[in-house]
């Protein structure tokens, strides 16, 4: 998919009519998700993206209507309104600031085809989110924990490299910082990893105990 972004000014105030269906949708969305009829509700935002195709609100419609298709395990229909959200972004002006739907509907998109089972149409997604928005680091630690998951080893460390701090840091929930790690994973070097924060806990506990200083020194 060719994306690309929008050029036009950065973006525009609604008038007051758009505003208020924008305020309105909203809200009618995240209490039909609430009560479990979040795909029922897509009839509503189809019919709205269809009265006025230019609107500026069309690619949250799609969006939204896409999340509710995977939120409900639909993920074909998901995945269209996935990109009807990307191709409808390039056609209209943005109405807040820092908006971007096209990185939401890529992150959202690659992660339903995840779970669909398209592992290699997920990769692709979260490349094509990388080359749209490089700041988006996230986008190639999942690319990388997709490959590393189904053996792609060398494919994997490509990916983690492109974001890997060079240096341990301190934020440790970073992408970065987790593809530094996931890169010190696969170069094979001699570092045990522990696979949550509770076991972490319990492992160093045991160990200080034992005052294995070795063990110690290998566990991150």
């Amino acid at each position: 998919m060719d994306i690309k972004k929008n050029s036009q000014n950065p973006y525009e105030r609604l008038d007051s009519k758009t505003e208020l269906l924008w305020k309105k949708m909203s809200d009618e969305v995240l209490t039909n998700r609430s009560s479990g009829k979040g795909i029922a509700f897509n009839e509503v935002l189809t019919e709205e993206s269809k009265k006025e195709k230019e609107s500026p609100l069309v690619p949250a419609f799609h969006l939204w209507s896409a999340d509710n298709f995977s939120f409900g395990k639909e993920y074909v229909r998901a995945i269209r309104q996935y990109d009807a959200s990307i191709e409808s972004s390039q056609l209209t002006r943005a109405f807040l600031p820092n908006q971007d739907f096209i990185s939401a509907a890529l992150m959202h998109k690659a992660f339903a085809q995840r779970l669909h089972g398209n592992h290699e149409e997920a990769i692709t997604t979260f490349n094509e989110l990388n080359e749209f928005d490089g700041y988006n680091k996230d986008s190639m630690l999942q690319a990388g924990m997709l490959a590393e998951q189904h053996q792609q080893y060398d494919r994997a460390m490509e990916y983690y490299l492109k974001i890997a701090n060079r240096e341990m840091t301190s934020k440790t929930d970073s992408p970065a910082e987790m593809a530094r790690r996931a890169v010190e994973r696969l170069t094979g070097k001699d570092i045990e990893y522990s696979n949550s924060a509770t076991g972490l806990a319990d492992t160093l506990f045991q160990l200080i105990d034992q005052k294995d200083t070795t063990s110690l020194r290998k566990l991150i």
